[in-house]
Order: structure tokens, then C-alpha cells, then sequence
């Protein structure tokens, strides 16, 4: 009797989304950035122009969130103020921290870069109360003084910051509606530990089935397979399911008692994370070459620029040792000279890219074509695969 062949198709990209979302969960925010870097993999149904705008915010380029949202500016629906709020408030807690972390950044140049920002919090800011809890921050010797911001650090602070924007956003840059498929479903309620769950419980049911066939085993209790058990990834088969169709039909009418099962979770105890947060929000963030990552612009936030010669002097680095990387940090990037939004009717918005120098990202038309030929979503798509 021919074996019958059963196929599963797994993808690697789906794993990666479960971890994301267990990291999520859990607040290992550092973890989950770096997973989402490296494998180029995001856990969302996401449009590309939200994508876009998330990385601008992960990788704390405020300038030019600020530009990339402006033709929103005009509609009534946006709530334009609330986002410069949430944008500015991060910029200016992150200038706090350097600030607090580096005693010689504590120039007059430095000073008057978090006055004025603070300044134009004051016109955006929701409640006097809002502003206010943002004064006090300045008379405190370090940010983390402040209950609210014991464990903050810029990666966590940053994620939150979008959280808090998307629903402001959501509507307007959604994009065209894709086609539900595999690629855009989004891992979710704890996926990751559902499949584990329920993996133990096969593998302990095999066990159990296994047992009871060759008469090793009496009781009807079952003893769960630990988690870490060595197995070889050719062992999974489908003897469990097997053994189920080979039972007469009227086995399953036979009434069964209904058994719950108690998950008992231990949750892991993270440490306190100690370092020294300027380094991680000055250093140049890991590049890959997909979308959005390749769309980002390859220069620091200007609002850095004013702490650069003073974590050069505090880390004893030389000019030479440094390389061209202050030069580098002195000079804004334009990211919206790669990517804007196109004016159609009702902020129907998509991503573009323009190689053209000198071009008005506002104004290009919708459906303009480039030199080289095809629109910019096609050079986009292009880009991305290769």
C-alpha cells in the first residue's frame, strides 16, 4: 500500500513575525528592532508610506518625520498639532538624555538646541499640564530621576512614539488595499506560544498513543514533553492523525468528558539595562538594502549634530579615528528626496521614489514619469527585489 504524501509549506518569514510579536509582548523593544533589521521582516499589514514614516521615527530622524507629514497639514481630519506634540516631545526627552550623559555637551549651543525645542512644544502642546510635566525634566540631574522614565531608553521610547502616532495616521496613509495573502497576515494574541502549546501536546499525545500501543504504558495519565527536548526535525509525521482515521466512525459519537488545560507561564525576568544611551542614538543605525531601510536618509538627526564633538572628546576619539563621520553628521539628509507623497484627491498617498535632483517632491504629479523611464512605485518595487 502506497504511503500517502502530505505536503506542508513553512515560512521562514512567518517565524520571524512570532518572535517579533513575543518580543513585542514582552517589551524587549531593543531585541525585536534588531530582529526586524537584520531579516527585513516587519509583524504588520503596514502601507508603505507607513512604513516609511515608522523607520523615520526608529531611527529618531524628527526632522524629517516632520517634513514627510506636512502636505497632511490641511486636512481637517489630521490632527496636525498632536503629531508635532508626540514628535517633539521625543526629540526633546533624547536631547535631555545626551544632555544628562555628556557633561561637556552642556555648551551654549546645546543649551539654546533644547530651549528652542521646548519652545516649540509650548505652541503644539495639548494642556498647560502636558508642558509643564516637560519643564520639570530640565531640573533634574538625569532622566531616569523621573518615575516615568526609570527604564527608558530611546529604542523602547521611539516604538512608543509610533504606537502613538498610527492611529493619527492610519486612515491617510493606508494606501492601496492589498490582497489578503500570506505575506501580509500579522502575527498575533501570542501566536508563538499558542504553536507551542499545542506542539507539546501532539508530540505528548504521540508519546502517549506510542505507549499505549505496545503495551508499555497502564495509566491513562500523560506526562508532557519538555519544551527543549532533543529531537531530530525529521521526526514530525503524522502517526498521530493516522491512528485518528483509522477509528470507527462511531468511536468519535461516543460521549467524552470535556479536560481544560492550566498553562502556568513563567515569565522571564529581564535585567536592568545599564549603558550609556547617547552612544546608541548617535552611532549611524545598521542599513539594510530593502525597503524602508534603503529609503533612509544616511546622515544622523541634525539635533545631534550639537553632541557630536563633545562624545568625540568624552570617548578620547581622534579626528582621524573618527573618520568622516562628523562631517557626515553636520549635513541633514533629505529624506523626501527620495520618497514624498503624491497630492491626489483626498491624501490618496503612495510611495514614490525620484531621482531627479532639485525636484519639488509636492508637486511632482501623480503617475509622472522619471527619465529612466516607469513610475517611481515601479522603480520602488524594482529596488526592493533586487
Amino acid at each position: 500500500m502506497a504511503v500517502q504524501q502530505t505536503h506542508l509549506v513553512l515560512r521562514e518569514e512567518d517565524v520571524v513575525k512570532l518572535a517579533c510579536e513575543f518580543m513585542e509582548n514582552r517589551d524587549m523593544t531593543i531585541s525585536q528592532i534588531s530582529l526586524e533589521r537584520e531579516s527585513g521582516v516587519i509583524n504588520g499589514d503596514l502601507s508603505d508610506d507607513i512604513v516609511f514614516l515608522r523607520q523615520l521615527i526608529l531611527d529618531g530622524q524628527w526632522e524629517d518625520c516632520l517634513e514627510f507629514i506636512q502636505p497632511l497639514a490641511q486636512l481637517s481630519t489630521f490632527d496636525y498639532n498632536l503629531f508635532q506634540f508626540l514628535i517633539l516631545k521625543h526629540k526633546f526627552v533624547e536631547l535631555l538624555c545626551i544632555k544628562s550623559e555628556i557633561p561637556l555637551a552642556n555648551t551654549e549651543s546645546a543649551v539654546e538646541e533644547v530651549v528652542k525645542v521646548l519652545k516649540e512644544i509650548e505652541s503644539v502642546s495639548p494642556s498647560k499640564e502636558e508642558y509643564s510635566n516637560l519643564c520639570l525634566l530640565l531640573t533634574l540631574n538625569k532622566l531616569t530621576d523621573h518615575p516615568d522614565y526609570r527604564n527608558w531608553n530611546p529604542v523602547k521610547a521611539r516604538s512608543s512614539c509610533f504606537k502613538l502616532i498610527f492611529p493619527l495616521v492610519k486612515d491617510l496613509l493606508s494606501g492601496e488595499k492589498k490582497e489578503i495573502n500570506s505575506s501580509s497576515l500579522v502575527a498575533s494574541n501570542d501566536r508563538l506560544l499558542q504553536l507551542i502549546i499545542k506542539g507539546i501536546l501532539y508530540e505528548s499525545c504521540v508519546d502517549y498513543c506510542q505507549q499505549k500501543a505496545t503495551a508499555t504504558k497502564n495509566s491513562n495519565s500523560m506526562e508532557f514533553t519538555n519544551i527543549l527536548s532533543q529531537s531530530e526535525f525529521n521526526d514530525s509525521d503524522l502517526s498521530l492523525l493516522s491512528w485518528l482515521q483509522s477509528l470507527p466512525p462511531d468511536t468519535f459519537s461516543c460521549p467524552f468528558e470535556q479536560r481544560s488545560l492550566n498553562v502556568d507561564v513563567e515569565r522571564i525576568q529581564k535585567p536592568l539595562l545599564e549603558t550609556s544611551w547617547t552612544e546608541h542614538m548617535l552611532v549611524t543605525p545598521i542599513r539594510s538594502n530593502i525597503f524602508p531601510h534603503s529609503a533612509m536618509p544616511q546622515n544622523k538627526p541634525k539635533s545631534t549634530d550639537i553632541m557630536t564633538k563633545s562624545l568625540s572628546l568624552l570617548l578620547n576619539k581622534s579626528v582621524d579615528g573618527v573618520g568622516g563621520s562628523n562631517g557626515s553628521l553636520l549635513n541633514m539628509s533629505r529624506s523626501l528626496a527620495s520618497f514624498h507623497l503624491t497630492g491626489k484627491k483626498l491624501m490618496d498617498t503612495s510611495v514614490d521614489h525620484l531621482f531627479r535632483t532639485g525636484e519639488d517632491v509636492f508637486t511632482a504629479p501623480p503617475g509622472s514619469q522619471s527619465e529612466n523611464g516607469g513610475s517611481g512605485e515601479d522603480r520602488q518595487k524594482n529596488q526592493t527585489s533586487q
